[in-house]
């Protein structure tokens, strides 16, 4: 399994998430848009992939076919404790075990359609007082968010299913937004409906 390279920024994926809307594992659903059987993880980390080898995917314990698509790519892999209460421990648990991280670009698994240039723009403009938050042509903030390496320790104590937009409010001076063309940053999958969306 590919190792983390703490010299640049770490790609983040939160993938422990239940997808009780979708009302199945979501990551392992099929795009109907994409060919060779590709599921939404599949695509997600392909799209990484071509930016960097630097991806870490926080998963659940029961969530094995997630964590054979990973080592299937050679990404890196951890499972969240049991008693995992959301998104805000999920990424907590991912930063913290990745604290030597020059920054952390906090992905989200159910998010396939990102673009690669989007991932490697996000990644180019951190530094490490700096918070990355890509905006969609409409004016709106999307995902994926960067986070430079001052932000550790309020990384590392995030707790619940809020993410980290606390932290936003705390530090809107050290906001860079970045203008990019990519509608797909506010684009997840929540219900079975979303499955067949694509970007226009």
């Amino acid at each position: 399994m590919q190792s983390v390279n703490h010299a640049s920024p770490l790609f983040l994926v939160l993938a422990a998430g239940h997808g009780r809307r979708f009302g199945a594992e979501k990551l392992s659903a099929l795009l109907p848009s994409e060919p060779e059987q590709t599921t939404v993880l599949a695509r997600t980390l392909n799209t990484l992939q071509q930016v960097s080898q630097n991806i870490c995917l926080v998963c659940r314990e029961n969530q094995s076919e997630l964590q054979q698509q990973c080592e299937r790519r050679n990404v890196h892999w951890l499972r969240v404790p049991e008693n995992n209460q959301g998104i805000g421990e999920s990424l907590s648990f991912g930063v913290r075990q990745n604290a030597q991280a020059s920054g952390w670009i906090i992905c989200l698994a159910d998010m396939p359609w990102v673009t690669a240039e989007t991932y490697a723009a996000i990644a180019a403009a951190l530094s490490s007082r700096r918070i990355v938050t890509p905006i969609a042509p409409n004016g709106t903030r999307g995902n994926p968010v960067g986070f430079g390496s001052s932000f550790l320790e309020e990384l590392s104590a995030l707790t619940g299913d809020q993410g980290a937009k606390s932290i936003l409010h705390r530090h809107p001076e050290q906001i860079h937004p970045l203008n990019l063309p990519d509608k797909a940053i506010l684009m997840d999958i929540d219900y079975s409906s979303d499955i067949n969306s694509t970007p226009q």
